[in-house]
């Protein structure tokens, strides 16, 4: 019995798309502040709040971040931060 094999390719989140390399992406001071009171579990709201800044600011902050992620959602953003030794939760 013949088994064919297929190459598996392993995606770290962005670092690795197949075999092109990419560099780790940055996050400015205030996209990693704004994700670590998500990881705390604070609301954009909160998050303005306590940064004295405006809601609309914070979710851009935490969308762009996301971006530049590879993330789909504020959740996903913060687990990837999280792997990746961004933020602490």
């Amino acid at each position: 019995m013949t088994v064919a094999l297929r190459p598996v390719v392993k995606l770290d989140h962005g670092f690795k798309t197949g075999m092109v390399e990419r560099e780790p992406p940055v996050l400015s001071a205030r996209q990693v502040e704004c994700l670590s009171w998500a990881a705390r579990g604070k609301t954009r709201f909160e998050t303005a709040t306590i940064l004295g800044i405006g809601n609309a600011t914070v979710k851009e902050h935490i969308k762009e971040a996301a971006r530049k992620l590879d993330a789909s959602n504020t959740t996903q953003a913060v687990a990837i931060a999280c792997m990746r030794g961004l933020i602490q939760p």
